[in-house]
């Protein structure tokens, strides 16, 4: 499943539709509108193998990472 954050704009998301893609956006498809970024994880270890979109360099970081994927 592609999450896309609330901030990617609808431009790209329309882009991936085009492409065949079917992306969940938070606040729109899953989650809700103006979720804090420490809500947000929780939220992506409930999806089903997600894979998140976002600008925001914070998720970048190896503590966020599920164990499994830390090695």
């Amino acid at each position: 499943m592609l999450v896309l954050d609330e901030n990617i704009i609808e431009s790209q998301a329309q882009l991936l539709r085009g492409w065949r893609f079917s992306p969940r956006q938070i606040g729109v498809d899953v989650g809700r509108q103006g979720m804090k970024d420490d809500e947000v994880i929780p939220l992506l270890h409930s999806l089903h193998q997600p894979t998140f979109f976002t600008r925001d360099l914070q998720f970048y970081e190896v503590t966020l990472r599920i164990a499994a994927f830390a090695s």
